[in-house]
């Protein structure tokens, strides 16, 4: 028998097994508890224990609304986590939601291993036809990308490589402010780290009606926030100056969890 301590944690243990990334036919087992901080290691044969090889660390980033991540074993290849998120349903017989199912798994960076998640693939056949700008014209500080939209559930995408560059995107009263040279990304004004490693930008959000989640340098950023979306408020807005350039913006509307829908890249 083992007894470990997860500093900064205190139930919902999980302990599994995870290729890393970049470096080829090598495994880490991680122990994690309910706020996800986490520790990588090894397992013993020998000692018949698991080794921790560095520091306790936290995946996610924000407050309190996600929660108690747990994996899923049985996926052949794949490891699953879904967690649960503390969010208000109005109008709803029930308190609360589970996240979108995440491939999680591990990777190197100066020495050190990070987890990082992102949607299951098979998320993207909630996807209905996309809405696209490649480097928006932004002729005065705000422009309207998209109005009327319809649908309950979106995915937006953004991309850049200026690591300068201030903007703001607005859409259901979500606010989603980006400070590029400073790596900060402020969702409804709570801060959250832009990027680990990557010069380019990448942010995914998948906006529901109770909530946000935030996916950020291909998943080493995760944070998920409560929001009561509010549909009267249903045009995505961009607000910038005119030197600011964004390679690229996508919106796909999301059809409802429980229908089929075509695959859309």
């Amino acid at each position: 028998m083992q007894r470990l301590e997860l500093e900064g944690d205190d139930e919902c243990p999980d302990f599994y097994r995870l290729q890393v990334e970049n470096e080829p036919g090598v495994c880490k087992w991680v122990f994690a508890g309910a706020s996800d901080y986490y520790l990588v290691g090894s397992v013993s044969k020998e000692k018949k224990a698991f080794i921790p090889e560095q520091p306790v660390q936290r995946y996610y980033h924000g407050k309190r609304n996600s929660y108690a991540a747990q994996t899923f074993n049985n996926t052949g290849e794949r490891t699953i986590r879904v967690t649960w998120q503390a969010v208000h349903c109005p109008g709803s017989p029930f308190e609360c939601q589970m996240s979108l199912p995440c491939d999680v798994s591990l990777v190197k960076i100066d020495q050190r291993y990070y987890l990082k998640s992102e949607p299951v693939p098979e998320s993207k056949g909630l996807r209905m036809k996309r809405l696209s700008w490649q480097k928006p014209d932004i002729e005065s500080d705000t422009l309207c990308l998209a109005a009327s939209l319809e649908q309950r559930a979106y995915e937006l995408m953004i991309r850049t490589q200026n690591r300068k560059q201030v903007f703001q995107m607005s859409l259901f009263g979500i606010t989603v402010h980006v400070d590029a040279e400073n790596n900060q990304i402020s969702l409804n004004k709570e801060q959250i780290p832009l990027s680990l490693t990557s010069d380019q930008l990448e942010i995914r959000l998948m906006i529901d009606t109770c909530g946000i989640e935030l996916f950020a340098d291909k998943g080493l950023i995760y944070a998920a926030q409560l929001h009561i979306s509010d549909y009267n408020l249903n045009r995505l807005m961009l607000t910038a100056d005119q030197e600011t350039c964004i390679d690229e913006i996508r919106l796909y509307p999301l059809k409802n969890i429980w229908t089929d829908a075509e695959v859309i890249e």
